[in-house]
């Protein structure tokens, strides 16, 4: 069926299957039995989205509507707005965004956040289909499967969805699985190491992803071949390219105040959260700078973690987030768009990996939050280091005080200058049009060839 070729590099063995097409790493952690199942498994599973491509292909030729459906899972984390926009305007396309449950919730949770999203979605494209996927009648979710041609989703996390809506289920049911990352993948290990190496991914006709160091990460880390990973540029921040600065405030400056949900041990793998640590500070803020307006803009999943009795439970958890409410010159955001605070806001206090590379973007000083310098190392790999070189570091409140007075009232922002430039050079790829690189690849490929 296969034959073998080794080779050694450093005490590594490579093995080649089917013609030196096929080839992987052997380590430790994997046998060798195991790696040639698993590029097996990638050569039918490759066999199987070739198969799919030719059914949508031929919809094409026989001038039929081939269905394409977005899955979103919350409003906050869907990077699609301008693929959707392209899609919805082409005419070879039918369009639909399907609301999905996220599946780490209880019940009660889950159906309220695809119920916010679902009335957000309906909102924000009216022309649109946008479809519920939780039958409250019969108390199921619904298997769409059969309505769509192609699934763009925009979640990673396999064991967070319902089998409908993963991507081995939709590839079963001759379905083309598109993947556009919520989040950015070049700044931590976590992303890298666990989203990409995930079986998800594998499944995926196509997954872009924002810079060629994911790329090359996951060469490193993968044992079979990575070709349906493709660098694109970073989609989700073309958005905010169309968006214009708002007319200026009463207030001197304005700053985003957004927390991560990884609090405690909530999240295995991943240390962000400092939320426990500076929460009282986020209180004081407001009070001793009456003039600033601040966005808080926690991620939408930390109310939900705080609630729970191992933490803050819901009595103080309500107490804390109507008080922070309550202030004049804070503007409170339950999830949502944020690319136009993006563009309104003068500089962000965070601890979120994803806006770490996004945030960039801007070209504005932002302030990063970091439990400890032995955290740093654990969680950030080269290239998200190399981001964290252009922010101001923040390990205690006094280094919060001094990125508020000094670079943001002050205007002194000593590392502007070579921030601009590596963003330029190293983050902005295909920015403004990511989406129309995206679109033509997917297009290309339904009316060329067979």
């Amino acid at each position: 069926m296969f034959y073998k070729k080794y080779r050694y590099t450093n005490g590594t063995r490579v093995v080649s299957l089917f013609n030196g097409r096929i080839s992987f790493r052997y380590s430790k952690e994997k046998s060798l039995l195991d790696q040639i199942k698993s590029n097996i498994k990638l050569l039918k599973i490759n066999k199987k989205h070739n198969e799919t491509l030719r059914k949508i292909k031929n919809k094409y030729k026989n001038n039929q509507k081939i269905n394409f459906a977005f899955f979103v899972i919350n409003n906050s984390m869907n990077p699609a707005f301008s693929l959707i926009n392209l899609i919805k305007n082409n005419n070879i396309f039918n369009i639909s965004i399907i609301i999905i449950p996220y599946m780490d919730f209880d019940k009660e949770k889950c159906i309220y956040e695809m119920d916010k999203t679902y009335r957000y979605c309906v909102d924000k494209f009216p022309n649109i289909e946008v479809i519920h996927t939780y039958d409250k009648n019969s108390n199921i979710f619904i298997d769409i499967s059969n309505q769509i041609d192609i699934a763009c989703t925009t979640t990673p996390y396999g064991g967070v969805l319902h089998k409908f809506y993963r991507a081995e289920f939709l590839y079963l049911k001759d379905v083309l699985p598109i993947h556009i990352f919520y989040t950015t993948l070049s700044k931590d290990y976590y992303g890298v190491e666990v989203i990409v190496s995930q079986e998800e991914i594998r499944y995926m006709w196509k997954a872009f992803v924002d810079t060629r160091h994911v790329i090359n990460l996951a060469k490193k880390i993968l044992f079979c071949p990575t070709d349906n990973l493709v660098v694109s540029g970073y989609l989700k921040m073309d958005e905010l390219n169309n968006i214009t600065i708002s007319s200026k405030t009463k207030y001197k400056k304005t700053i985003i105040l957004a927390p991560h949900h990884s609090i405690g041990d909530t999240v295995p793998n991943v240390m962000l959260s400092t939320f426990l640590k500076f929460s009282d500070l986020y209180l004081k803020l407001p009070v001793m700078y009456k003039d600033v307006k601040f966005i808080f803009r926690p991620h939408t999943f930390l109310k939900f973690r705080l609630e729970n009795d191992k933490y803050w439970g819901k009595e103080k958890t309500d107490k804390y987030f109507q008080t922070i409410m309550n202030y004049p010159n804070v503007e409170y955001q339950d999830g949502g768009d944020y690319l136009r605070d993006f563009k309104d806001a003068d500089g962000i206090i965070t601890d979120c990996g994803s806006f770490l590379m996004e945030w960039l973007y801007t070209d504005k000083p932002g302030c990063y939050i970091l439990r400890n310098k032995k955290t740093t190392q654990q969680m950030f790999n080269n290239f998200g280091n190399e981001c964290l070189e252009y922010y101001y570091i923040a390990y205690e409140e006094s280094d919060i005080f001094n990125y508020i007075d000094e670079v943001l009232i002050k205007e002194n922002d000593i590392k502007k200058s070579k921030r601009i430039d590596f963003t330029n050079k190293e983050i902005k790829i295909n920015y403004p049009n990511v989406s129309n690189f995206i679109f033509d690849i997917i297009v290309n490929n339904i009316k060329n060839g067979e």
